[in-house]
């Protein structure tokens, strides 16, 4: 998929160049904090991030804004491998962050409360089919929605059929809203 190799590239300029990375994340913190809030976490919560790719943005910066418990998943090994270094780079307690390599397809999600699934994640149908079998009762799932006008460069999920609350976000971003399911 195009978006995911562009997205790729800009990760692994991001793990080697530190003002590149503080400033791409620096543009995800508002994200993140309403998304926070859409789905009331707090610092007891276990959160799994699939598809977090070289430089998990998202989930860096939810675990440094909540103090949650966070696992990243990604099925790339060199991109765990640069996700784990760029951790350790920038000073992450590995007792509250870690990169698991894994097919989102197969992961098991029981024992996490939150389920965040990267929005140029691949094989959203069968990722999203795989976490509503396995993940826990009281579990939600934070599902990012691309714009309109980028829509064609993500692919598509059928089974997004309904929904209990919708964040939507800022025009400045590709990300047009995040859904949460339970």
């Amino acid at each position: 998929m195009f978006i995911t190799n562009i997205t790729k590239r800009i990760e692994m300029w991001a793990t080697r160049n530190m003002l590149l990375f503080k400033l791409i994340s620096k543009s995800y913190n508002s994200i993140i904090a309403k998304e926070a809030l859409l789905a009331r976490l707090n610092s007891n919560h276990k959160i799994l991030f699939i598809g977090g790719g070289a430089c998990p943005f998202s989930a860096i910066a939810l675990q440094k804004l909540t103090n949650s418990r966070v696992t990243v998943v990604d099925n790339d090994s060199y991109c765990v491998a640069e996700a784990r270094k760029l951790a350790q780079k920038i000073g992450l307690d590995k007792s509250k962050f870690e990169v698991i390599e894994a097919s989102g397809e197969e992961f098991d999600a029981s024992g996490y409360k939150i389920i965040h699934l990267a929005l140029q994640l691949s094989s959203k149908d069968r990722v999203l089919k795989r976490i509503k079998e396995t993940m826990d009762k009281d579990a939600k799932i934070l599902f990012r929605i691309p714009k309109k006008r980028t829509k064609c460069l993500y692919e598509d999920c059928n089974m997004i059929s309904y929904s209990k609350q919708i964040l939507h976000h800022s025009i400045f971003t590709n990300i047009r809203s995040t859904v949460l399911l339970d």
